[in-house]
């Protein structure tokens, strides 16, 4: 129930280049994305079939998303750190280039959670069950939000240069708190 674009996941080298060439037919581009990439490293735009890398190259994992160009046609997209299933902090990425991490050139500016982002990255915190997340959102060309991942170990020194939150301090007291509860939980049981 989470918006997103559309994503398909294959090991299967002809499956993946059908799927290439059906979307570009379509007039899509895809972006290939590696399982455990970090920093923008590994992200490929493919807008035909024959780009698409060995299965050696991909570790036998095609991880494809429709590509969603922003609604300026920038590079830009936001990272929504979610503590605890609230949303506490935001940054804008905005780039020359589609690729918007900050370890790859993109600018980070101070963004203000507006309620679509905000309820947008929360859910898709919730959906992955997980207490902390970096969740990447763009908005694509006709104004909708869509979520493009959810980071469970997301870098924060971009964000923490545009904001005034202390974001280790966040996470300390959530991991604190979660030893709290677990240990009250144990005790009570016992």
């Amino acid at each position: 129930g989470v918006a997103s674009p559309d994503t398909w996941v294959c090991e299967s080298e002809q499956e993946a280049k059908n799927i290439v060439s059906r979307e570009t037919a379509l007039g899509h581009k895809l972006v290939l994305k590696p399982l455990f990439g970090n920093c923008g490293r590994g992200l490929q735009l493919l807008h035909e079939a024959a780009l698409l890398p060995a299965p050696e190259d991909v570790n036998g994992v095609y991880y494809l998303q429709r590509h969603i160009s922003s609604i300026d046609k920038k590079g830009r997209d936001w990272r929504v750190l979610v503590v605890a299933d609230q949303a506490v902090a935001a940054m804008e990425r905005v780039s020359e280039h589609w690729i918007t991490n900050r370890a790859r050139g993109g600018k980070c500016f101070p963004a203000v959670l507006t309620g679509e982002i905000r309820e947008l990255a929360e859910a898709a915190s919730r959906a992955i069950g997980i207490n902390y997340a970096g969740v990447d959102i763009i908005q694509d060309s006709a104004g909708n939000y869509l979520v493009l991942e959810v980071n469970s170990i997301p870098a924060w020194r971009g964000l923490q240069s545009v904001t005034e939150k202390n974001i280790s301090q966040w996470l300390a007291e959530d991991l604190l708190g979660l030893c709290q509860h677990t240990t009250a939980a144990s005790q009570a049981v016992c």
